[in-house]
């Protein structure tokens, strides 16, 4: 078998047979050989210092090494003049689509993309039990698409919180029929609760029509008529029912009246 320590050809058409090279072996042209052909070889070197091998850490079979812009391997459709790339630029490892979508196969099947728009797309089933966005070791809770236009919150495979596509949040409640939903389905457990930690606050719920606005709400320690619970007539800029801390009952009106039938 020929042996040389460096090897030069500058034709494409040179036919070399079982070289064994320590040294250089540089060729302009091109490599082809046979389905059967067999070598081996510590590393290639290719134009623009560019090297070829097998990372002697790993084992891995290829390691492809370039210059700070990127190394990588980079695969193009011939047909349609598509490519993409994975590459290495400096701790960045990337994926790129240089044209069109970037997609993600899973048995033949996609599975996710990204978009020009830069929008990921995901096909994961549209269900609490198995939400399409989870965790390793926690696959049941997530965020998953309730349907069309929805959105949905899941713990432990059940619905939490749910966004449906007419604005309708339900909380405990997977099918709301108001705009907001909360539903207890365990325990003596209070469904709203408001609070403020700040004395010269209020804690308050608000109420306005198209002709007029109220306020029921409590007062903080710090702020006039402090410790009330109140309904406050926002409009007319008046209380017009308190509760004080000792149970009392003060009607912000003189000469004030309860009508019944």
């Amino acid at each position: 078998m020929p042996s040389w320590k460096k090897v030069i050809t500058s034709g494409s058409n040179a036919v070399l047979h079982n070289i064994t090279s320590s040294g250089d072996f540089e060729i302009s042209g091109n490599i082809s050989g046979s389905a059967t052909s067999t070598g081996s070889f510590g590393s290639l070197y290719l134009h623009g210092g560019n090297r070829l091998g097998v990372d002697s850490t790993t084992k891995r079979f290829i390691n492809a090494e370039g210059n700070s812009s990127g190394r990588g391997f980079m695969v193009k459709d011939w047909d349609d003049n598509k490519s993409g790339s994975f590459y290495q630029r400096g701790s960045e490892t990337t994926l790129e689509s240089h044209t069109g979508a970037l997609y993600f196969r899973v048995a033949n099947a996609t599975k996710a993309y990204v978009d020009d728009d830069g929008q990921m797309h995901v096909s994961a089933t549209g269900n609490a039990a198995k939400p399409g966005y989870t965790f390793t070791d926690d696959t049941n809770t997530g965020m998953y698409r309730t349907g069309a236009d929805g959105l949905g919150l899941a713990t432990g495979g059940t619905a939490r919180l749910v966004i449906m596509d007419d604005g309708k949040i339900g909380i405990n409640e997977a099918d709301p029929d108001t705009f907001l939903h909360i539903k207890n389905t365990s325990g003596d457990v209070r469904q709203l609760k408001l609070e403020s930690t700040v004395a010269a606050s209020y804690v308050e719920t608000q109420f306005t029509t198209d002709a007029r606005e109220w306020r029921v709400g409590a007062a903080g320690s710090g702020v006039a008529n402090s410790n009330i619970f109140y309904i406050y007539d926002a409009t007319a800029t008046t209380h017009r029912l308190d509760i004080d801390a000792s149970g009392n009952i003060i009607f912000g009106t003189a000469n004030a009246k309860i009508s019944g039938s």
